[in-house]
C-alpha cells in the first residue's frame, strides 16, 4: 500500500514538473521548478503515506487498508500529487488567496470521501501490485534526471538594444534643442542633512535654470506618477490612481496605451527617442514604450530567477507545508538569490552608462534628440552602494527589538508600522528611531545619485548640441510622517513634493529664477513641446493641463489635484483640502489644512469653516466631476503576474492589497 501510494504521488508530481504550470512564463528555469515540484511533492507523499500506513494498522481502519490493498493507494497519493496542478486549473482553487493549506485539506477531504468509499473502482481501473513496487521509485528517479539536466539561463546584464538606424527623410534640428528628461524616483524635496545638502550638484543646475521650492505630484505611486509627467494630463482627466495598469482589451493593449504620450508627440514631430526605465511598473510592453525608437526597460525586470521565487514560492505543497515567505525565503537561497537584488546598491550606474549610449546613437542624427532617463536607486529597499554606504548609519543603530530585522527590509518596514499603529509610547518611540534609520540609508542613495546626475549631465554636454534637461520626480516618500512609511498611502505632503528644475546646455538659453508657486509635474509635456515648437498644433487638441514652465508662467498660483483611490486633495496656495469621495453627492471626511501655519497637517480647520474653504471645495467638486465623466476609475480586479510579484517586493501589496479600488455603484453615472 505504501509504495502505491508513492507511485501515484510520484506520477503527478512528474506531470507536474513536466508542464511546469506555474511558471509557464518563464523561459530558462524548468530544470529548476521539476527539482522544487518533485522534491516538495515526494517529501509529501512520504510523510503522508508513512501516516496512512500507520493509521490502517489499527483495528478500526482494517476496512479502508483492505480497500487500498494492491493497488488502491495509488488513486489518494495521485490526488496528493495533482494538488499544485490542480490550484492553477480549477477556479475554485485559485479565484481567492484562501490559504492554501485549508485548500488542500478540503481537497483531500474530498478524494477521502468520493474514492476511498468505491473499492469497485479502485481495483478495476487502479494499476497493478507488481507496477507499484517498481512505481514506488518514479518520484525519487525523477528527482535525479532533473539534477542531472543542465542548470537553467544565467543571470547577466542585457546588451543595451540597437537604436534603429537614422532615418533620411526625418528633418534635421533646424535650431529645435535636444529635450532630455530625467526622473528619479521617491525623491523627497528636503534633501539637507545636518545643514548640510545631499544633493549639492542639484543645487548648482538649480541655479542655472528655473526652479520651484517644490513641484507637486499628483499621485503617491509611480504608474499614475508617470503617466502624469509624461503625457501632461491631471490626475482627474487620465483616471489612473494605483499601480495597476487595467484591465488588457480585446486588442491586447492597456488603458496607458490610449493616452498620448511626449514621446509620440515628439515622434510626430521629427524627434528621435530613447527611453532608460528602471522601474518595473512601467513596462514597454503595458504602453509606456508608445512613440520611443527604443525603450529599455531590461533592468526594470528583476529577472526570472525573482519571479521563479515569488510564483512557485505562492503556490504547491512548498507554500503550504512552510507558508509563502519562508518558502520564497528558502526559493532565494536555492537560486542565490539577495533581497538587495531587488534593488541593488548602484543601479543607477548602469542606467547612467545605458543612457549614455543610446544618447551617443541619438546624436548620430542631425535630426533633434529626446532622452528619458529613469533612476530607481532612492526606492525602497534602500541599499546603498560603497560609495555612500555609512555616512550616515552605523551597524546595529537600530532598537534592539528591531535589529533582528535589519537586513530584511519589508519585514522591518512592517515592524515599524506596527510599532506606529501600537501607539502606546514606548512603541511609537521605538518605531520613530527605525523610522530614523530608514531616512539616513535613503539619505546615503540620494548623495549616491548627486554623483549619477552629475555624470550623466557631462556626458549630455560633451556632445555639444543645445539641450533642455528636465528633473522631477514622480512622488516623494514617508519616513514616520503621520505615521507612515515608504508612499502609497494617503495624501499628506511629504509624498506630493518633489523636486523641479529646467536648465539648458550647450547653448539652449534658461533664464534662471524661482518660479512664484510650485510647478506641477504635469507641466514637462507642455514646457518640452514649446521648446520643440510643437505647442501650437498639440495644445488644443491635447486638453493639456500643465502650463510652459519657461514662458509666461502664471503669477497666481494654480489649484493643484492629488488622488489616492478615492481620495482627491485639492490645495491652492498655503491651504490644502482632502476629502473622501463616498458616492455620488456624498463626501466624507473633509479635512482643510493651512500648510503655513501647519506644515505636518494636524490641525484640521473645517470645522472653523474658513473662507478659503467654499473655493477648494467648488475645486474639489469640479474635479470629482470631470474624472467621472472620463470613466470614473480604471481598476482591475485581474493581475498581472509579473506586476504583482514586482509590486509586492516593492512594498506596494503590503499597502494596499493587490487590487485597485473601484468605486461604489453609485460612483458612477449611469449610462
Amino acid at each position: 500500500m505504501f509504495r502505491a501510494f508513492l507511485t501515484g504521488a510520484g506520477v503527478a508530481a512528474l506531470l507536474d514538473a513536466v508542464l511546469g504550470l506555474p511558471i509557464a512564463p518563464v523561459r530558462g528555469l524548468w530544470r529548476e521548478y521539476g527539482l522544487v515540484a518533485l522534491a516538495s511533492t515526494v517529501g509529501v507523499a512520504l510523510l503522508a503515506g508513512l501516516a496512512l500506513e500507520l493509521a490502517t494498522r489499527l483495528p478500526f481502519m482494517r476496512g479502508l487498508r483492505k480497500r487500498l490493498q494492491g493497488g488502491g493507494a495509488f488513486w489518494p497519493g495521485l490526488a496528493l500529487g495533482l494538488l499544485p496542478v490542480l490550484s492553477e486549473w480549477l477556479p475554485i482553487l485559485s479565484a481567492r488567496r484562501v490559504d492554501h493549506r485549508l485548500i488542500f485539506l478540503g481537497w483531500c477531504l474530498m478524494v477521502a470521501l468520493v474514492a476511498l468509499p468505491a473499492p469497485w473502482l479502485v481495483r478495476k481501473i487502479g494499476p497493478s501490485a507488481a507496477f507499484c513496487r517498481r512505481g514506488a521509485l518514479i518520484g525519487p528517479l525523477g528527482l535525479l534526471v532533473f539534477w542531472l539536466l543542465p542548470v537553467g539561463l544565467p543571470e547577466g546584464p542585457p546588451p543595451p538594444k540597437p537604436l534603429p538606424p537614422a532615418l533620411a527623410d526625418l528633418a534635421p534640428a533646424d535650431g529645435r534643442p535636444d529635450l532630455v528628461l530625467i526622473s528619479i524616483d521617491t525623491l523627497r524635496t528636503d534633501l539637507n542633512r545636518a545643514g548640510m545638502p545631499l544633493m549639492p550638484y542639484l543645487l548648482e543646475l538649480q541655479a542655472q535654470g528655473v526652479w520651484s521650492e517644490y513641484g507637486l505630484s499628483g499621485a503617491n505611486q509611480t504608474v499614475p506618477g508617470h503617466l502624469s509627467m509624461l503625457s501632461g494630463l491631471a490626475m482627474q482627466q487620465h483616471g489612473l490612481a494605483e499601480n495597476k495598469h487595467g484591465d488588457e482589451e480585446a486588442d491586447g493593449t492597456f488603458p496607458i496605451a490610449h493616452q498620448t504620450l511626449l514621446a509620440e508627440y515628439l515622434k510626430s514631430g521629427g524627434y528621435r527617442t530613447a527611453a532608460v526605465v528602471s522601474n518595473g511598473m512601467i513596462p514597454g510592453r503595458k504602453g509606456w514604450a508608445d512613440g520611443y525608437d527604443v525603450y529599455d526597460d531590461s533592468r526594470a525586470d528583476y529577472g526570472d530567477r525573482f519571479f521563479f521565487m515569488r510564483r512557485v514560492g505562492t503556490s504547491g505543497w512548498i507554500e503550504a507545508l512552510l507558508g509563502g515567505r519562508t518558502a520564497q525565503d528558502l526559493l532565494a537561497g536555492y537560486l542565490g538569490i539577495q533581497e538587495q537584488e531587488i534593488l541593488p546598491p548602484g543601479m543607477g550606474r548602469a542606467v547612467t552608462d545605458q543612457a549614455l549610449i543610446y544618447h551617443q546613437g541619438l546624436c548620430q542624427s542631425e535630426a533633434p534628440a529626446h532622452l528619458f532617463v529613469h533612476f530607481m536607486d532612492p526606492h525602497s529597499p534602500y541599499t546603498p552602494p560603497e560609495e555612500t554606504r555609512g555616512r550616515f548609519t552605523a551597524e546595529s543603530e537600530l532598537p534592539p527589538s528591531l535589529r533582528a530585522y535589519e537586513h530584511e527590509h519589508h519585514r522591518l518596514i512592517n515592524r515599524i508600522r506596527d510599532s506606529f499603529q501600537a501607539g502606546d509610547e514606548s512603541s511609537v518611540a521605538e518605531a520613530r528611531q527605525g523610522a530614523d534609520y530608514l531616512r539616513r540609508l535613503y539619505d546615503e542613495e540620494v548623495q549616491y545619485m548627486d554623483s549619477e546626475l552629475r555624470r550623466l549631465v557631462a556626458g549630455l554636454a560633451m556632445r555639444g548640441r543645445p539641450t533642455l534637461v528636465m528633473l522631477t520626480s514622480d512622488h516623494g516618500e514617508y519616513f514616520g510622517e503621520h505615521q507612515g512609511m515608504e508612499h502609497s498611502t494617503m495624501l499628506w505632503e511629504p509624498v506630493l513634493r518633489v523636486p523641479f528644475v529646467a536648465f539648458g546646455l550647450n547653448g539652449f538659453a534658461v533664464t534662471p529664477r524661482q518660479l512664484p508657486s510650485p510647478a506641477h509635474i504635469e507641466d514637462v509635456v507642455p514646457t518640452m513641446l514649446a521648446a520643440a515648437g510643437l505647442a501650437a498644433e498639440n495644445a488644443a487638441e491635447s486638453g493639456l493641463a500643465g502650463v510652459d514652465v519657461l514662458g509666461n508662467y502664471p503669477e497666481e498660483e494654480r489649484f493643484h489635484v492629488a488622488r489616492w483611490r478615492t481620495v482627491l486633495a485639492v490645495r491652492k496656495g498655503n491651504w490644502k483640502l482632502i476629502g473622501e469621495a463616498v458616492s455620488r453627492g456624498k463626501v466624507q471626511p473633509m479635512a482643510l489644512y493651512d500648510l503655513k501655519m501647519d506644515p505636518g497637517e494636524e490641525h484640521d480647520l473645517e470645522p472653523t469653516q474658513p473662507p478659503q474653504l467654499d473655493a477648494l471645495a467648488e475645486r474639489w467638486h469640479e474635479a470629482l466631476a470631470i474624472l467621472v465623466s472620463n470613466g470614473g476609475f480604471i481598476h482591475s480586479n485581474q493581475g498581472d503576474e509579473r506586476d504583482q510579484a514586482l509590486m509586492e517586493a516593492l512594498g506596494y501589496l503590503t499597502l494596499t492589497g493587490s487590487h485597485l479600488v473601484a468605486p461604489p455603484e453609485s460612483f458612477v453615472e449611469e449610462k
